[in-house]
């Protein structure tokens, strides 16, 4: 079937047959704007085909479900863009995915839904992701602390910039950290100069 074929259709209230549409961006795009109720199926497949699908499900009328959110998010966590700027309020299980498939995902997470979980999730996928969390006027636990410098010692910028005295433990690791990078024949630069 056309896009033309579609939204004639579509203008004359009558419903398609989802068996012959193809699961393409376009297709979604005018099912959201004649309110279509899209079976998850089609949505899911839609998204695999074209990651932009996702957008056009976010601003129409009714919002994905959890399973088509996880479905995105999965793919590429900073989806959770799109549902922030719809005013969908996903699930922790949404976000956790989110930040676990890219840690700064976390910065279009509302703060009430950055659990320790989800923080440790983020900083452990990249340790930069601590730079979003303390952003949302949150302060991270030690261990979130802690897993971010384990990842990426230059989170420790990051922890200096906002914690006056970091924990012994969140120091003691970094110049563990620094320590080593001089240690290996060809020092890593991320380590050299930030305390």
């Amino acid at each position: 079937m056309v896009l033309n074929e579609l939204e004639t259709l579509l203008k004359n209230n009558t419903p398609p047959s989802f068996e012959e549409l193809p699961p393409t961006s376009h297709v979604i795009q005018l099912l959201v704007k004649y309110n279509v109720v899209i079976p998850e199926e089609f949505q899911i497949a839609a998204i695999d085909k074209d990651d932009f699908s996702f957008v056009y499900l976010c601003g129409g009328t009714t919002p994905p479900s959890e399973k088509v959110m996880l479905h995105a998010v999965t793919k590429n966590g900073y989806f959770m863009y799109n549902i922030k700027i719809n005013h969908i309020t996903p699930s922790l299980k949404v976000c956790l995915a989110a930040v676990k498939q890219n840690g700064r995902a976390i910065s279009e997470i509302h703060p009430s839904l950055q659990t320790q979980e989800v923080q440790l999730a983020a900083v452990k996928q990249t340790g930069y992701a601590i730079q979003y969390i303390y952003s949302n006027g949150l302060i991270p636990s030690e261990a979130v602390q802690l897993a971010a410098v384990n990842k990426s010692p230059y989170a420790y910028k990051y922890i200096r910039a906002h914690e006056r005295n970091p924990s012994e433990a969140v120091r003691v690791l970094f110049e563990d950290k620094r320590k080593r990078a001089f240690d290996t024949e060809t020092p890593r630069l991320e380590y050299l100069n930030f305390s």
